[in-house]
């Protein structure tokens, strides 16, 4: 079977994926937006979709340093899939939509700290207030 045979054969895959694929391609997706790395692999992705296949070969080159990342079973599906081209619009895809998640999240909880930081400040400020005023107090009864 020549390379034309499998660029022939991986071009006629379903676009379909099985929930194991999506577990996968979710997996990997998590683990980009939890190193904050999104946008750097979403132009990369991007940038390479003509050349997913070749993509997908090097993979097999870099195998030995991604099993600290994944389980061999998990990483030569990952690599098969890769060599579909629907899969990386589907990956962008959940990439994106991690990244927004993520982003909201993030902004959610930095609202919260900035409103306790608030309510610590003003009542710090008023404690401060008290304090100044009782040692003032203190000072002229003396």
């Amino acid at each position: 079977m020549g390379l034309f045979d499998t660029l022939r054969t991986t071009s006629q895959h379903s676009q379909d994926f099985t929930p194991e694929d999506l577990a996968l391609l979710e997996k990997l997706a998590d683990k980009i937006v939890k190193r904050r790395m999104s946008v750097p692999a979403i132009m990369f992705f991007e940038s390479v979709k003509p050349m997913n296949f070749v993509g997908a070969q090097v993979m097999i080159f870099l195998q030995p340093f991604v099993t600290a990342f994944f389980t061999l079973p998990e990483y030569d599906r990952l690599r098969e899939l890769l060599e579909r081209r629907e899969t990386l619009y589907k990956f962008v895809e959940i990439l994106e939509k991690k990244e927004d998640d993520f982003l909201s999240i993030e902004k959610e909880m930095k609202k919260q700290r900035k409103l306790e930081k608030e309510k610590q400040k003003s009542k710090k400020s008023s404690k401060k207030w008290w304090k100044w005023w009782t040692k003032k107090d203190d000072n002229q009864d003396s």
